[in-house]
């Protein structure tokens, strides 16, 4: 059931969804708005798991990302990585596979890229190649986006078929060594507090170090945004305008706006 919004709109949206603000003259901005309109849509499916829906929003912004990049790096790696996991996961695996490779193409060195890779492999019954990517994505774990971790191909169901094989026991031996499987970066949360202008209020959470720090003041609304690595965090405070209850009703009401602003 519809309810009003209270009177001030606050949405604080986590692990990857963008911020939504007020655009600024030049096509590229404009550009920039859209595609972060896309990408908050697609990551709203995919946190939903709902990755059929997600696919053609990441589409979309991988297309304008193509055309003008505007995306901070990791977050180019998130919709990429996003897009090929939600074609895997939907069974086309060959639009998985060739979405991996695009993602090397441009970034040799990220190794989600490259798991994932070996996961389409696996699944497409290829054992030598998904070792073979295996043992590239742990070569560059370092790599991983601060807060992520190297999953452990070990308890992945798409390489439960190859557990009693030697090569890849062997292969899970080797990754094992010097470190773990898993490795968790270490990030210390530690206090955020964002003062919203002109209310005499302010938003409290815990958060890993926070960097690429931006802020826009306009009458009547506010909007913050800031990442660590793979989380992302984006707030926009502004009088109620709509109705609705759920992200989704948020997004279709103000992004036609922010776009042809």
């Amino acid at each position: 059931m519809k309810k009003k919004l209270a009177n001030q709109l606050i949405m604080v949206f986590l692990l990857g969804f963008i911020l939504v603000s007020q655009a600024q003259s030049g096509s590229r901005e404009d550009i920039a708005l859209e595609t972060m309109y896309y990408v908050s849509l697609a990551n709203a499916a995919y946190f939903d798991r709902d990755y059929k829906k997600a696919i053609p929003f990441y589409e979309k912004a991988l297309a304008l990302e193509k055309k003008v990049p505007t995306l901070e790096k990791n977050m180019w790696r998130v919709v990429v990585d996003n897009l090929g996991m939600s074609y895997g996961l939907t069974g086309n695996l060959k639009k998985a596979k060739k979405t991996f490779e695009y993602g090397l193409s441009k970034d040799d060195k990220y190794p989600n890229f490259y798991y994932n890779l070996a996961c389409a492999y696996a699944e497409m019954n290829d054992p030598d190649q998904a070792i073979l990517n295996l043992k590239r994505a742990f070569q560059f774990r370092e790599n991983i986006i601060p807060g992520e971790e190297m999953p452990d191909p070990a308890t992945d169901g798409s390489f439960a078929r190859y557990l009693k094989n030697e090569k890849f026991q062997r292969t899970l031996e080797e990754l094992k060594a010097p470190n773990p499987v898993s490795v968790r970066s270490a990030l210390v949360a530690g206090d955020v507090e964002i003062k919203i202008p002109g209310q005499g209020w302010s938003i409290f959470f815990d958060a890993p170090p926070l960097s690429g720090k931006r802020e826009s003041r306009h009458p009547l609304q506010y909007s913050y945004y800031a990442n660590s690595g793979r989380f992302n965090i984006s707030l926009f405070v502004e009088e109620p305008r709509a109705e609705g209850v759920t992200n989704e009703d948020v997004y279709l009401f103000y992004g036609p706006l922010v776009i042809q602003n």
